[in-house]
């Protein structure tokens, strides 16, 4: 793009000659253009910012914008008159509109980007003038035709993945973080809940204002498991304020695999964008997904279709509670972790981590199921044993047939069977004790005839 704006082919490029830049400088906002102890400072597009991810996309965003004007001076762009500089960055939005194609979002951002370093050089334009040239939200072209990454996908993706990309796909899969908090993730942010086999992870750890927790998937935490265990393995020395995920590990230099650095945002950007293209994934329709945060929008529909609570699925998700939700939801950790093992089974990728979890599922609903089936049948065994023995025999069978049939069950068989055993010498006994009290009571009755 430099090359071509260089030689003055880029038809957006409304970059005025030497005369014009003289004639736009008859009313200048600062009269001096070379650099006296009398001229006031010009601040940085990323001065002012808070976030560090948003100054590093604000400096990306901003040099290309200066990049269009053929890296033009910056006092010299302060310089020249509103009306003209907003001309250029009219310009610069249909370039990027027109040409590049680029989305209403992508184009908002570098709108942003640019209004902030006029606004904080006080340069205040007419944004109304210039909003009319952002393309519109509503067209079809730019808001609703996205969709997040599909299950398949994702299971493509993690197939030529090596161990550290496959924790980062996972990662903001299972968590739904935004691309740029995984390179501030320490190893001291994440905690094992072993009762789950998963990870609590504290995104924006040192952040008062935006920190919140999420959870990971048993999946995702397997795979951080075998990461830094392969980490140790090439002599890293892991420490709470090792990076969760690190740059790459030089395998022929075990010196510098000693000292870990965290891995960039740019870097992971490459990473997810070298995955899809090894696998073959999104080739012809690379725009109808968001490419890293297509992982997040996947977690936040899943978490939706499970039917995770709004407020625990909009705190997951690193979003601040509508309303005064926010000063009186008061949600414990055991209440998120509940609603979050609701979707666990659909954010999980592979088929045999998904079987696991219903298996361990299941095999916990049958012990439940049969403890209480147990507990059933102990109090049936003591009905039975109350029955008196003023009810005729036939009536107590009877009776005792009704509540076998209770136990009627196909995952109780085992038990059924000792039941029916244990029932059939009852039955018997109680067989026994009924015709000897009828052979008595013959007895007395002939004996009492005789001595009549």
């Amino acid at each position: 793009m430099g090359n071509g704006l260089a030689n003055g082919s880029d038809p957006h490029s409304s970059i005025p000659s030497n005369a014009e830049q003289e004639k736009g400088q008859q009313q200048p906002v600062a009269t001096s253009v070379t650099a006296t102890a009398e001229e006031r400072r010009i601040y940085a597009v990323t001065d002012g910012l808070r976030s560090k991810q948003t100054a590093r996309v604000y400096k990306s965003t901003f040099s290309e914008f200066i990049r269009y004007l053929q890296n033009i001076n910056l006092r010299i762009l302060l310089d020249y008159r509103h009306d003209v500089i907003e001309s250029k960055i009219i310009s610069f939005l249909e370039y990027l509109r027109d040409i590049r194609k680029l989305n209403y979002w992508t184009i908002q951002g570098h709108y942003f980007a640019i209004l902030h370093f006029f606004d904080i050089n006080d340069v205040y334009l007419n944004t109304r003038k210039i909003k009319k040239f952002l393309p519109s939200e509503d067209n079809e072209s730019y808001r609703g035709m996205d969709r997040p990454y599909s299950i398949d996908e994702v299971a493509k993706i993690l197939e030529v993945c090596d161990i550290r990309e496959r924790v980062i796909v996972l990662l903001m899969v299972s968590t739904g973080m935004r691309v740029g908090a995984i390179p501030g993730l320490r190893v001291g942010d994440i905690r094992k809940i072993s009762e789950f086999n998963l990870y609590l992870v504290n995104v924006y750890a040192n952040s008062r204002k935006d920190r919140y927790y999420v959870f990971t998937t048993p999946e995702c935490a397997n795979a951080i498991d075998d990461y830094l265990a392969y980490r140790k393995r090439f002599f890293e020395e892991i420490k709470d304020s090792s990076p969760l995920i690190r740059d790459k590990i030089s395998i022929d230099n075990p010196f510098t695999s000693r000292v870990a650095k965290p891995i960039g945002v740019r870097a992971l950007q490459l990473i997810i964008m070298a995955a899809e293209k090894e696998a073959g994934v999104l080739l012809n329709n690379s725009r109808h997904v968001m490419r890293t945060h297509g992982f997040r929008k996947l977690n936040i529909n899943q978490l939706d279709r499970a039917g995770v609570h709004f407020s625990c699925r909009e705190f997951l998700a690193g979003h601040k509670l509508p309303g005064q939700d926010s000063s009186y939801v008061r949600a414990t950790e055991e209440d998120r972790l509940m609603e979050y093992r609701k979707a666990i089974d659909l954010l999980t990728i592979k088929e045999n981590h998904r079987l696991k979890t219903q298996i361990s599922q299941l095999q916990t609903q049958h012990s439940e199921d049969w403890g209480s089936l147990k507990k059933e049948i102990d109090q049936l065994k003591f009905c039975i044993r109350a029955i008196g023995d003023e009810l005729p025999y036939l009536r107590k069978q009877e009776l005792q047939q009704k509540m076998l049939s209770r136990l009627n069950s196909a995952a109780a068989d085992e038990l059924q069977q000792d039941y029916q055993d244990w029932f059939a010498g009852a039955v018997a006994e109680q067989k026994r004790d009924y015709f000897k009290k009828e052979r008595e009571s013959r007895e007395w009755e002939g004996g009492k005839g005789r001595n009549n």
